[in-house]
């Protein structure tokens, strides 16, 4: 069983509220609040481990928290890994280590140690991975958050006269780049 948090969120907003107001046409400042509200909504829907493209997109830092090191090597479950901040765990006697980096090996997001891992207490949780995944929003989920935000501009009520699901562009861009878990 593992367990991953988000313990540093990205800098930056996925889309600047100067890029959203722009698309939305919108010259005033009256509505700033909720319009970057809205680029957080869609950047929240899109990014994470929850998000329904399965990825990270700007660079944040995650920890993945296990109760035991994997036979073997195993896989980070949300990419693209930039890098690998700090492998720790609690050592036989429960006194929490970190792993040197050079006893294990990280490719994109794969990880295996060189030598076998070591021994943990076995309690939950024992081992704790952090590392920094995103490189970066493409363009094309650039434009998906601008067409998000447009269409809950438009469309503020959950139902209103009509109900409308997200614009088809918006589906089509995300299916082409969706990572799905198996």
């Amino acid at each position: 069983m593992h367990r991953l948090t988000r313990i540093v969120a990205p800098a930056l907003p996925v889309l600047s509220l100067s890029d959203a107001k722009a698309h939305l046409r919108v010259t005033h400042s009256e509505e700033d609040v909720a319009i970057a509200a809205l680029v957080d909504a869609a950047a929240a829907w899109l990014d994470g481990w929850r998000g329904v493209l399965g990825m990270a997109l700007d660079p944040q830092t995650w920890e993945l928290a296990l109760d035991y090191f994997p036979a073997g090597g195993f896989c980070i479950p949300l990419g693209p890994v930039v890098s690998i901040v700090s492998v720790k765990y609690m050592d036989a006697a429960g006194v929490e280590q970190t792993m040197p980096p050079a006893d294990y090996e990280a490719h994109a997001e794969r990880i295996r140690p060189v030598a076998g891992w070591p021994a943990t207490n076995g309690a939950l949780g024992a081992v704790r991975l952090q590392f920094v995944a995103g490189d970066g929003v493409p363009d094309n989920i650039k434009h998906v958050v601008r067409l998000l935000v447009g269409h809950w501009y438009e469309n503020r009520e959950s139902v209103g006269d009509k109900m409308e699901s997200v614009p088809m562009a918006v589906d089509m861009l995300v299916n082409s780049i969706r990572v799905v878990r198996i």
